[in-house]
């Protein structure tokens, strides 16, 4: 059996075919290139319904695994918000307790220290400190940069923080 295409080729080809056929006196087709294409369109028809039911089955897969894809996200999403406030409530109890390394067959935890840019007031702070883009924002790397370099940044200091690191 043919494809889509090749079908579509031969229906143009055979009405081509038949309109050269035409007498122009008598104005009779050739019967036989006329036969010849209707059982063309009637295969070609046939074939574009099957392509068609194909095209359905392809729909309604997509479809599923759209609502597969949104049933996912929002099951990410939950799974993030319990790890976060795991996190926290494990790092707090920890803190709290003087914790800062501990050992176990399942999970290893550790403290590292960093540091993070705080802005206090993003307005005080001086324009050679703001990413410009669409809005100004605190440029934090800058403003971390030229504290720890000794500059007084008005607005802005760097506190140090504990993270927990789960291994």
């Amino acid at each position: 059996m043919s494809n889509l295409y090749q079908l579509t080729n031969e229906v143009e080809q055979l009405d081509r075919d038949l309109w050269n056929s035409l007498d122009e006196e008598t104005g009779e087709l050739d019967e036989e290139i006329a036969n010849a294409l209707n059982v063309a369109e009637a295969e070609f028809d046939k074939k574009a319904v099957a392509v068609a039911t194909v095209s359905r089955r392809f729909s309604a897969r997509v479809s599923e695994i759209k609502a597969e894809i949104e049933r996912l996200t929002v099951m990410k999403k939950r799974a993030e918000a319990i790890e976060e406030r795991l996190k926290n409530s494990l790092s707090e109890a920890c803190q709290r307790l003087g914790k800062v390394k501990i050992d176990g067959i399942g999970a290893r935890i550790s403290f590292r220290t960093s540091e993070k840019t705080v802005i206090d007031n993003e307005e005080a702070l001086p324009k050679e400190f703001m990413k410009e883009t669409i809005t100004y924002k605190p440029d934090l790397t800058k403003i971390k940069e030229s504290i720890k370099a000794g500059q007084t940044v008005s607005g802005a200091h760097i506190e140090e923080c504990q993270n927990i690191q789960i291994k």
